[in-house]
Parts: C-alpha cells; structure tokens; sequence
C-alpha cells in the first residue's frame, strides 16, 4: 500500500533487468580486459596462460548467455 506511488513511478521491470544486465557485460567486459593484461604481462609461461584464460570464458560465457536469455524470457 505504502510503494502504490513510487511503483508506478519505475519503469517496467523488462527495463530494469535489461539495464543490469547491460551493465552486468560492461563490468565483465572491463574484468575479462583486467585478467587477460595480467596473464599476459606478468606470466612466466604462455601455454599456463592461454589455459588459464580459455578455461575462464569457457566458464563465464555461458553463464552470461544464460543470464541474457532468462532476461528474455521474462
């Protein structure tokens, strides 16, 4: 009763989740960039790195194409 006023304020809850999940991207995005410069300049072995990063978007994209798709969804 007491959020009648400021829910119809919001926009539709679609928005909201696209907006999150946009910038949810930027963040993983700026991550990704953070990591790769690190493994790169600071590794003693290429192959260890090339591993390492591999392994890290083989686990994080799909969740991120999970997450765009629930979003979808809803």
């Amino acid at each position: 009763e007491e959020f009648g006023p400021l829910a119809q304020n919001l926009p539709p809850i679609q928005t909201i989740l696209s907006l999150a999940y946009y910038i949810l991207l930027g963040f993983f995005a700026l991550f990704t960039a953070v990591i790769y410069y690190h493994w790169t300049n600071y590794s003693t072995e290429k192959s260890v790195s090339r591993i390492t990063l591999i392994t890290y978007m083989v686990c994080t994209l799909p969740l991120l194409l999970i997450m765009g798709g629930i979003i979808l969804v809803i």
